[in-house]
């Protein structure tokens, strides 16, 4: 197999014969650092190339291999989570190196401009950054080991799994509703030269989201056709994810981006909360509580007050995919109804779930709202948020729903 893995390389049929046996003698490849990629190949399938290999989840799941990510500012090349020993945090690791350092190492050995600061969370920022070459931007998500690792005995392995969680779930996956992860890059610790202080995730760059759009229109509510719109994208994407065994675990509007020209196309986002599943493994839920207050599924919720389940020999786990659709459906209501009173809406309880029923009458039904009990929408969010899960719509239940399949 050639060794030319450069961007102008072309695939032939005896290379996809052979994919799944040369991956393996990376070590043998030629790379061309020109551009800050990850693995030639994996650059070109991101963005979508139709003459590439196609790799289903459950082939590179089989595969163990380290995967390249992204190179350090020196050239070498770098290796993801498999690769990583499972020690402990090095004792002289640098918690409290700040990433400005690091922000301007990279500026220079990549030729990259950090233009703007679009956001901040709890695994660390989001920049709009610009090749200066040729002048492409991208939104840089800057992940921070020190906040996934807190604790100095922290097991570096399993941190890391977290840190690139978006990037495994996402890897050699494509969807025109799924952003795209274009360029993965490891930033090393100055003192303990210790790999993935910082993990720098270039994507591509979105106008807004749904969060956005809802907010500036008429009293914070999209029409009936705008929500269509948006939903019947989004809902493909998520239907790909959980075909490819993903699960995303944190669908809200501020997840959901925009591409606004030529015309609308919506992007489900922000997969760090992502499970994925090996092939013919149940699609359930752990025992970490994830998602968004008011967006989390209620049996997410109360897994962690169910304690004597265990006790009874009972599962806490669920099924992730309708756990997916519930959060779905909440985004749904509230891109019609409006989120400037959401919190007021929340289970006084515990603050976690949202009153679905109770925002409904309030925002959406008649006689102050637009809509009655027995139109599509109303039914179909009824039947994504049911309570119980086993009650809930499925994602091929909500496509067959009169409110999509009228229209679409």
């Amino acid at each position: 197999m050639s060794t030319n893995f450069g961007k102008n390389y072309k695939w032939t049929e005896r290379d996809r014969i052979t994919w799944e046996t040369d991956i393996d003698k990376k070590d043998n490849y030629e790379y061309d650092y020109e551009e800050p990629i990850v693995d030639p190949r994996y650059y070109d399938y991101l963005k979508g190339y139709s003459d590439l290999p196609h790799r289903s989840l459950a082939d590179r799941l089989r595969h163990k291999k380290p995967t390249i990510y992204g190179r350090s500012r020196e050239g070498r090349r770098l290796y993801g989570p498999a690769n990583i020993s499972d020690l402990g945090m090095p004792t002289n690791f640098n918690f409290k190196r700040e990433w400005i350092a690091d922000k301007l190492l990279i500026e220079e050995a990549l030729n990259v401009e950090f233009k703007q600061l679009l956001g901040e969370g709890a695994f660390g920022q989001v920049w709009r950054v610009r090749v200066v070459a040729n002048r492409t931007h991208y939104a840089a998500k800057v992940l921070e080991l020190r906040r996934f690792a807190t604790d100095k005995n922290a097991n570096v392995r399993e941190s890391m799994k977290q840190m690139l969680l978006e990037v495994d779930a996402v890897r050699g996956l494509q969807h025109p509703n799924l952003t795209r992860i274009e360029i993965v890059l490891h930033v090393r610790d100055a003192v303990t030269d210790f790999p993935s202080a910082f993990v720098v995730i270039f994507m591509e760059l979105c106008d807004g989201s749904l969060e956005d759009e809802i907010y500036y229109r008429p009293n914070h509510q999209m029409t009936e056709r705008e929500a269509r719109d948006w939903f019947f994208q989004i809902i493909g994407a998520l239907k790909y994810l959980h075909e490819n065994r993903v699960a995303h675990m944190d669908i809200k509007p501020e997840n959901i981006l925009v591409q606004k020209q030529p015309q609308a196309v919506y992007k489900l986002a922000d997969l760090g909360l992502a499970l994925t599943f090996q092939p013919n493994e149940p699609m359930l839920t752990n025992d970490r509580l994830l998602g968004t207050p008011g967006f989390l599924a209620p049996e997410l919720v109360y897994q962690d007050a169910l304690s004597i389940r265990k006790l009874l020999g009972m599962s806490n786990r669920h099924k992730a995919t309708v756990c997916d659709v519930y959060s779905l459906g909440i985004t749904l209501a509230v891109s019609l109804g409006g989120a400037s009173r959401f919190s007021h809406y929340l289970n006084p309880q515990h603050g976690m779930t949202l009153n679905l029923n109770a925002y409904m009458r309030d925002t959406l039904l008649r006689p102050d709202g637009r809509f009655s009990e027995t139109d599509d929408v109303i039914t179909l969010l009824k039947g994504m948020c049911a309570v119980n899960p086993a009650n809930r719509f499925t994602i091929d239940q909500v496509f067959q729903h009169n409110w999509i399949s009228q229209w679409y």
